[in-house]
């Protein structure tokens, strides 16, 4: 039987939780709430986490088709150059998303996760001091992933969903229901809020908001539709004045939603993003979606991730759907995308399983003991049928488990070792006859070749240049000559390094 699922948002303002019972044609929402406490009371439910900072985000790339523990190391090593910024403590997870064609090539489509490991130290801070123990920990963008790949929409177009918090804002373009670019955007709701500060003059005199009177004016009035209106607020700013705060910054994060649109098209050929679904408290200021509509000429609309679930559970007068798009998505999750739960807590889950094994069997014997002590044999045999019975299929299940261990321990040697066959048939068709080769190595794709070359009109260094130019030609690459000694008059030594792909 299913689980159900609770989804853990924890936001910079505030902790958002939502609830999925799995039915029979998807999972429905059962509950939304910011009380924390009705998520460490249901101990049966698989708990899943929402991580999000400047640094959290998800970058689709293009590899060569490989296995997956090749592929696994390929990301590992090339991570560095998928993000702007430095991730040597940071936790990276992968999902293959799908297959491509290029140039004639079948290729993987990856969908590469990070986080800084301080933020992921932070919320399993969290979860150990409310007693919730994650299953799986997910980025804000797979979450939202999530909301579209479980909303009844046969749409194949390219759609985004901007989620805009108290701090960041983040911007996810799907092409189809895959993501294809994930940014945050250096626009956020505290951003509106500053745009209101500063000192006003009007009629009354010098008028200064205070941050609680920003937000509320923020909350209750937003963007004035009027903005030529000289009425009061509150008796301090009128229409145009709080018009003019807050045009500006939606300008910003107007002008940054499309320059990202336009990297989208450049990159997909002309493909144009037909509509915008705003999700977050800061999605929720009034008028902001009339004015990026006017902006972007695109549709926008205030999402309700409510609609991937089911509907329903509205969490009560004091929730605002739009904000829980995070801890909808993960209640939603497959657990089948990526998992930035660090590998001890993963091992932990696992040992848990196994310590629960454990007491089950010591019950078993317990109980055959205090059975035997009784006498009573009848209960003491169906007992011992069981445990033959359950010997029994233990033992059939031994050839698979050798079978799975077996391939297992081939995999983890064999996992990192190169193809010796391809790179000597390589190097056998690009060696001339006056070229040969004594000594091979290969090491984590990096390969020395050593040899001896008896120079016929052009010189050992011209030949060797135009043998080294020859190797970058195939699997080689990155070729260079690092030496070359005379050791005859007619022969001389070298030595190149390269890479093999």
């Amino acid at each position: 039987m299913k689980r159900t699922v609770i989804g853990v948002d924890i936001g910079s303002s505030a902790v958002k939780i939502a609830q999925t019972h799995p039915q029979e044609n998807g999972s429905k929402l059962v509950n939304l709430t910011s009380d924390i406490t009705k998520a460490t009371g249901h101990k049966n439910s698989a708990v899943v986490i929402v991580v999000n900072s400047p640094k959290t985000t998800a970058k689709r790339v293009v590899l060569p088709a490989m296995p997956r523990g090749e592929l696994k190391d390929a990301i590992e090593l090339d991570a560095k150059t998928y993000f702007p910024f430095s991730i040597e403590d940071a936790a990276i997870d992968f999902e293959i998303t799908g297959d491509v064609i290029e140039k004639g090539i079948k290729k993987s489509e990856v969908l590469v996760s990070v986080c800084p490991n301080s933020a992921i130290n932070e919320a399993l801070a969290f979860c150990d001091k409310h007693g919730l123990k994650p299953a799986q920990i997910i980025a804000n963008s797979a979450a939202l992933k999530n909301l579209l790949r479980s909303m009844k929409t046969e749409n194949s177009g390219s759609t985004a969903f901007l989620d805009i918090g108290a701090q960041f804002s983040e911007l996810v373009i799907f092409n189809g229901k895959s993501i294809w670019l994930v940014r945050k955007l250096p626009v956020s709701g505290k951003s509106f809020t500053e745009g209101m500060g500063g000192v006003l003059v009007s009629d009354l005199g010098r008028v200064e908001l205070t941050v609680d009177e920003a937000e509320r004016i923020k909350r209750d009035i937003g963007l004035p539709q009027d903005g030529a209106s000289k009425d009061l607020i509150e008796n301090k700013i009128s229409h145009s004045q709080l018009f003019s705060m807050l045009r500006p910054v939606a300008e910003r994060l107007a002008n940054e939603i499309e320059r990202s649109f336009d990297y989208y098209r450049e990159d997909t050929g002309g493909l144009k993003v037909e509509r915008l679904t705003l999700f977050g408290g800061g999605g929720l200021l009034k008028g902001l979606d009339k004015f990026l509509r006017e902006s972007l000429d695109v549709d926008v609309e205030i999402g309700d991730p409510r609609k991937a679930a089911g509907g329903g559970a509205s969490g009560g007068a004091n929730i605002e759907p739009a904000a829980f798009a995070g801890a909808i998505g993960a209640a939603l999750t497959d657990f089948k995308g990526t998992n930035l739960l660090p590998v001890g807590y993963k091992d932990a889950e696992r040992q848990a399983v196994k310590k629960g094994v454990f007491k089950a069997v010591s019950a078993s014997i317990a109980a055959i003991m205090v059975l035997t002590f009784m006498g009573l044999r009848v209960q003491l045999a169906t007992l011992e049928n069981k445990i033959y019975g359950s010997r029994l299929q233990l033992a059939s299940l031994q050839p698979e488990l050798a079978r799975v261990s077996k391939n297992t321990a081939t995999s983890a040697i064999l996992a990192d070792e190169p193809y010796w066959g391809d790179a000597f048939k390589e190097l056998s068709a690009l060696c001339a006859d006056n070229i040969c080769i004594n000594e091979f190595q290969m090491e984590h794709q990096a390969v020395t070749l050593k040899g001896e070359i008896m120079p016929k009109e052009g010189g050992a260094e011209n030949e060797l240049a135009d043998f080294v130019k020859s190797l970058e030609s195939g699997i080689f690459k990155e070729a260079r000559l690092l030496s070359t000694k005379k050791i005859s008059p007619r022969s001389s030594e070298f030595e190149i390094k390269c890479r093999v792909e």
